[in-house]
């Protein structure tokens, strides 16, 4: 996830993700979040890591 890679992310996030944080009009589904990640998070923070506890 923190080097971007979409396959790792996909294999992450479940099918029926949705995020319910998302602005109306917005992808709230995984690839909503693959896009949020990569093209607004990892842009404005490239030093971001990531923590998986479960």
């Amino acid at each position: 996830m923190e080097q971007g890679d979409v396959e790792a992310f996909r294999k992450l996030l479940d099918d029926k993700f949705i995020n319910h944080t998302t602005p109306i009009g917005a992808d709230s589904g995984p690839n909503g979040m693959i896009n949020t990640f990569n093209n607004i998070l990892r842009p404005a923070m490239p030093d971001l890591t990531v923590t998986i506890y479960e």
